[in-house]
Parts: structure tokens; sequence; C-alpha cells
């Protein structure tokens, strides 16, 4: 680190100490300053970037580390909870990996199952690697917890983005129906799981960075803030990428199914549509969107505003005030409806 002259009290070698560590160029195991003082030539050899020899200086405490004792070795219970804790977070990072893989890897099973357990062993032994240099640099210690403290908020961004992605396959906009704040819960819930399979992998990569020194150093500093940059961004556009995929691969399929076969309503996030039969079809001024089917039942799904949002397999979306039309709930969309009453545009004219 760039050579300080000694603190005068307390608050200033408070002050000192922080910028101290603020402007580190980099840490030298050692058993004394004089052993890191002479140990210095090797390490700037081997970090260019560091800086010269002329500009930097050595500190530490005072006097000489003895070899510490080995302490206990842990109980053969708390070996078995951390082989138990190792397999749940492999095999959580297998399954999102397969399941991602599946999405964006047109291979065969056994192949996107062996890609995911490689990749998860990697971005496992990568987590250790970042974990262990905690005590060496401010960078190690921040990303963690900015990557750990971001998890909250992406489970509500996802909870939204899950219901919402679904929604849009039937050609329902955000803002068109209410979510309830369990079926918001429930969503953010289901979103954990991906979330932190991502942020596994986002800190193993970012591990692996600094191992490697793809950071830098000394005048290279801002690549390992960018190289963070990096990872954080990558963390949020992976989770967010694969919520997407999965919503509206599942609200595809659902449409489809229901355009082909009908049936009983799906349930996505714990939002079920109502398939309903409708007794009489409102006039163009009365609603927004195409005329309503009275010989065949539409999905019926509850709108903000007191607006009714209905959903017809050939026809598309139709919103209509609550209570301007009557509606018959059925088992399903493979039912036929009652003979229909006249038309309300047949009525007025």
């Amino acid at each position: 680190m760039p050579a300080v002259p000694e603190p005068g009290n307390r608050l200033q070698a408070l002050y000192q100490g922080i910028m101290l560590r603020w402007q580190s160029q980099g840490y030298i195991r050692a058993r004394s300053v004089e052993d890191a003082q002479a140990m210095l030539p090797t390490y700037l050899a081997e970090h260019p970037g560091v800086g010269e020899q002329g500009t930097l200086t050595v500190i530490g405490g005072k006097g000489r580390v003895e070899e510490l004792r080995q302490g206990p070795l842990p109980s053969p219970g708390e070996l078995l909870l951390l082989l138990a804790m190792v397999a749940v977070g492999a095999l959580s990072v297998v399954l999102f990996l397969t399941a991602l893989l599946t999405v964006f890897l047109p291979t065969g099973g056994s192949a996107r199952a062996g890609i995911a357990l490689l990749t998860a062993l990697l971005c496992s032994f990568g987590v250790w690697l970042l974990l262990r240099r905690l005590p060496e640099g401010h960078m190690h210690v921040w990303l963690p917890v900015v990557v750990t403290s971001l998890i909250p908020f992406l489970a509500l961004a996802a909870g939204h983005l899950d219901i919402h992605t679904y929604m849009w396959q039937f050609g329902i906009t955000p803002g068109d129906i209410s979510i309830p704040s369990y079926n918001l819960a429930l969503s953010s819930a289901y979103s954990v799981i991906p979330i932190l399979c991502a942020a596994v992998i986002v800190l193993g990569l970012f591990g692996f960075g600094h191992h490697f020194h793809l950071g830098g150093r000394g005048h290279f500093r801002y690549l390992s803030w960018l190289l963070a940059a990096t990872a954080v961004a990558l963390y949020i556009l992976v989770t967010m990428q694969f919520l997407i995929e999965k919503s509206s691969t599942a609200g595809a399929r659902d449409v489809i199914r229901y355009q082909t076969q009908g049936g009983p309503p799906a349930e996505h996030a714990g939002i079920r549509p109502t398939p309903v039969c409708v007794e009489h079809t409102l006039s163009s001024g009365k609603r927004f969107g195409p005329p309503l089917p009275t010989n065949r039942p539409v999905l019926h799904f509850n709108g903000v505003n007191k607006t009714d949002v209905l959903w017809d397999r050939e026809n598309g979306v139709t919103k209509v005030p609550s209570f301007a039309v009557t509606l018959t709930p059925v088992p399903g969309l493979d039912r036929s409806c009652p003979v229909a009453l006249p038309p309300e545009e047949s009525v007025e004219g």
C-alpha cells in the first residue's frame, strides 16, 4: 500500500486504518513485518500491476506471530450436517441448471444432466474460493453481501414478472387483473430457489475470476469493480431470463391446450380462472374487445377497477364492467353452454 505517516491520535488512526484498507494493494502472508518486507520483491514480481517497491510499504502487527495450534476436529454430527448442506446445495444447483439447459440447450437428457452436474461442482468450488479469501479485501466482503441482499427484492420482482409473463400469453397486459397478496407471495416463493442457484453460479464465477487475478490490482483496480458489476448484472439477468422462459412456456402450453382440447382450467401461482358461459353479449360501446360468444364457455379473470376480464379461445380478451353480463360457471371449456338469449345489439336495434 502507499507509504503513509504514523497516526497521531485514535481518530486519525481509525481514519487512516480505513483508508489503508481501501488503498491496500494486496496481502502477504508472513509471520512478521520483516519477513513480509523480505517477500515483497517476490510478490511484486508475481503481481506487476501493484506498483514499484519504492512507492509501497508493508504494514502489519508488531512482534512475530507464532504457529497456531490445531483446534479440535469437528464432531461426526457436525461433519454429517456439513455434508448434508453441501449435498442439498449441489442438488439444487443441478436441478436448476438441468431446467435451464432444457430451455436453452437442445441436447439429450443425459448430456444436460452431465453439464449441469459439472457446472454445479465448478460453481461450488468457486464459491469456496471466494469465501476462503474473505479476509483479504473489501471486494470479497461486500459482493456476497450485495448479492444476498438482492434476493428478497428479486423474489418480489420475480413474483410480479412470473404472473404477468404467464398472463401475457393470453393477451392480458399488466394492470388488467388484480393479483392478491397471497398469490404474489406464492409466486415469489417459487422463485427463491432459482434466485439462490443463480447466486451460487455468479458468486462461483466471481470467485474463480479473483482466484486467477482476472480483476487486477494496483492501477487496474477498476477492473475489479467492472468484474463485480458484471457479476451482479449477470446474476439479475440470468434469474429474470430463466423465470421469463419458464412462465412464458407454461402460459403458451396452457393456451394451446385450451384452444385444442378445452378441459378444466389450469392453476398458475395460485391463480385459477373460472370457465363461465355468457348469457348475452354487449354492444361495442359497453365492452372493450371482440364480441363475447354465447355458444361456448370463456375463462373469467378478476379484473381491476370493477371490470371482468374474459378470454375466449378464438377471439381473445374482452373486458366488460362487472355485473354487466350474466356469467354461469361450468366445469371446463369443453362443455356446452345453454341456449343463449338474444344479443343486446338486437334488443337495442
